[in-house]
């Protein structure tokens, strides 16, 4: 998916060569083999280097990447770093939709809100992380950025303040709406929404 990633080290030594630092990343994506680190000093005999990449390890396992540097008077050391890393390449699913009256998980399949100020929530089954900024509901031909997304026991995404212009809707999640690595969403079916706009009569009063 493209993701990228920023890969940082601490390396010791008073007297680092900082455009010496460099690492064979070819684990966590093959064109990176000889791959330059940007580096600064950040205490006494501290420098922290760091390489952004895009991501590209095949599949999960242990990864190993190799760091050389030298110091001003061109002595040389390199080190390995072994890292397990799993891969994540599925995308959320949506397991409900509310709308505060009702929920799509109801035996009518059918969510009840009102013409404005409708607050609905969205539960998924998802591994790594959602943004509010990458989820996206979809209310008949209008698409709506996320307010909030946080994880509880499931992660769940809300929106505040949805309106529906006429006494009917259907509302799902954007099939553009991603998890934090770009994962698409899992296709799900629009819900119904009957919307109630007209006020409560009173017939009488005892």
């Amino acid at each position: 998916n493209g993701v990228t990633a920023d890969i940082t080290v601490n390396v010791s030594g008073s007297d680092l060569d900082m455009n010496s630092v460099t690492a064979d990343l070819s684990a966590l994506n093959p064109s990176s083999k000889n791959a330059k680190a940007s580096c600064a000093s950040v205490e006494d005999n501290t420098s922290t280097c760091t390489w952004s990449i895009g991501l590209n390890p095949g599949q999960s396992g242990l990864k190993a990447i190799l760091i050389n540097a030298s110091d001003t008077s061109g002595n040389k050391a390199g080190i390995t770093i072994s890292k397990q890393m799993d891969i994540d390449d599925t995308g959320p699913v949506l397991k409900s939709l509310a709308t505060g009256a009702s929920s799509s998980g109801n035996s009518s399949g059918q969510l009840l809100a009102k013409s404005s100020g409708n607050i609905v929530t969205a539960v998924f089954d998802e591994k790594t992380g959602l943004s509010s900024e990458d989820v996206f509901l979809a209310v008949d031909q209008s698409k709506i950025q996320a307010t909030s997304c946080v994880k509880s026991s499931s992660w769940v995404c809300t929106w505040q303040d949805v309106n529906f212009a006429s006494s009917s809707a259907k509302i799902s999640i954007s099939s553009d709406s991603t998890d934090i690595l770009g994962n698409s969403v899992g296709t799900n079916s629009p819900v119904d929404v009957s919307v109630d706009s007209k006020p409560p009569i009173l017939n009488s009063i005892n």
